[in-house]
């Protein structure tokens, strides 16, 4: 049993955390740098670096990553990793893409000083597996700002576990990643202090993917946009909660999934999942709607610390606004968030009409269609067959598929979203 100094202290902390949850709920704004975000048709970073950095494969080639369209979320740019037949003799069945801020020397990437987060969009291809606790990292390297060095700095790792889908994939990286190379102990948040800022030190940074089997070099490919640097002024819980994507699948569907603690601290927390139309603070928190199936989220079995959440909300227009909070008596209690813009194309560069997602419109698109007009059973593409843009799947927009398919000239497909 507890002492009543003991209790005095518990209740202490938990009225701390929940005002210094507050402080930051009045304004909950964020302060963007865009590092990358390839709408001038080239793999570059932005002027405030000096235009050296890019998106490379991970080594033997300094060439740059080719940029491909369209991009993220309405954009008209990404860039576009193909895997070389030189690189899986090298690296086996893991790709991953370095970004390099300068490759005469390890200089520090000027677009994350100052900065507490990270995020960006990426797009996995069919058949891309998540795995029993990750699939893919952000592997970063800082070092002290403050001292003149060459030196790529120390090694941390943040593992996110990601499914693959026609739609871009959101990812959002803390200041607390799950792993430092050489070291067996949670990192913990901003572990660089009193040293230096975690992400002020930052020189290069790379996606590492390992999930799934791929096929023959130069068929397999993945996305990367609107890479960039940003300082969160709500306050979120960084301790039991890092590593957070929102996955979306059209209609409405969403999978959310976020890690705990690290590779080392392992947790078994309850977590809550709360969305929105309208962004949450912590000072909105109760007010946002529960996700269906989210009201007691626990860690996926035989996996150290990944959260997965699947379901289904009224939202397919606008942006879908979440937020994680950890249930757990003793622990933080301020959420963390994510948001997902679902309008003007929901993220979605899937090609009008392409039902199979196989990148072109055929005549095996028509019977998935067909089954979706009789049946009225939702596709998790409903977005590439609303052909008329009447907002509804009927037999109008199977008619133009099929006069598509037999004179494209003629049927410019326009799907409306």
């Amino acid at each position: 049993m507890k002492t009543m100094k003991q209790q005095h202290t518990i209740a202490a902390i938990l009225l701390l955390a929940a005002l210094a949850c507050t402080a930051g709920a009045a304004g909950a704004a964020d302060t963007p740098c865009m590092l990358c975000d390839f709408e001038t048709e080239a793999n570059t970073n932005s002027p405030i670096g000096g235009g050296t950095g890019f998106f490379r494969h991970q080594s033997g080639i300094e060439d740059h990553l080719p940029v491909a369209s369209p991009g993220a979320v309405g954009t008209d740019y990404c860039v576009e990793y193909i895997t070389e037949d030189w690189e899986l003799a090298e690296n086996g069945d893991q790709p991953q893409s370095f970004y390099i801020d300068n490759p005469d020397s390890r200089t520090l990437i000027e677009e994350a000083d100052g900065a507490n987060r990270f995020r960006a969009w990426v797009k996995l291809p069919a058949g891309y597996e998540q795995g029993h606790d990750w699939n893919f990292h952000f592997g970063t390297y800082t070092r002290d700002p403050e001292i003149p060095s060459n030196v790529q700095g120390s090694h941390y790792y943040h593992y996110f576990n990601l499914p693959a889908s026609q739609y871009w994939t959101r990812i959002v990286a803390n200041d607390h990643p799950q792993h430092q190379t050489g070291i067996k102990v949670d990192p913990g948040i901003n572990p660089t202090t009193p040293g230096w800022d975690y992400y002020d030190g930052f020189t290069r940074f790379y996606f590492h993917c390992s999930g799934g089997t791929y096929p023959q070099p130069g068929e397999w490919s993945w996305k990367i946009d609107e890479v960039e640097f940003y300082y969160e002024d709500e306050v979120e819980n960084a301790g039991t909660i890092t590593s957070i994507s929102c996955s979306y699948f059209g209609d409405g569907h969403f999978q959310i999934n976020w890690h705990g603690n690290s590779q080392y601290d392992h947790n078994d927390h309850h977590y809550e999942v709360r969305y929105s139309a309208s962004p949450i603070t912590n000072a909105n928190y109760g007010s946002a709607m529960i996700a269906p199936g989210c009201s007691d989220v626990t860690k996926v079995p035989d996996s150290y610390n990944w959260m997965k959440t699947d379901f289904t909300i009224p939202i397919t227009n606008g942006t879908a606004y979440f937020a994680i909070k950890d249930l757990e008596t003793g622990y933080d209690t301020c959420i963390t968030g994510i948001d997902y813009p679902v309008s003007g194309g929901s993220g979605d560069d899937a090609v009008c009409g392409d039902l199979n997602d196989d990148g072109e419109v055929g005549t095996v698109d028509l019977l998935p269609l067909l089954r979706r007009v009789v049946t009225g059973t939702p596709l998790a593409g409903d977005c590439v067959c609303d052909i008329d843009g009447s907002g509804t799947i009927n037999a109008l927009d199977a008619r133009l598929l099929m006069g598509y398919i037999a004179d494209r000239a003629e049927y410019p497909l326009h799907c409306g979203c």
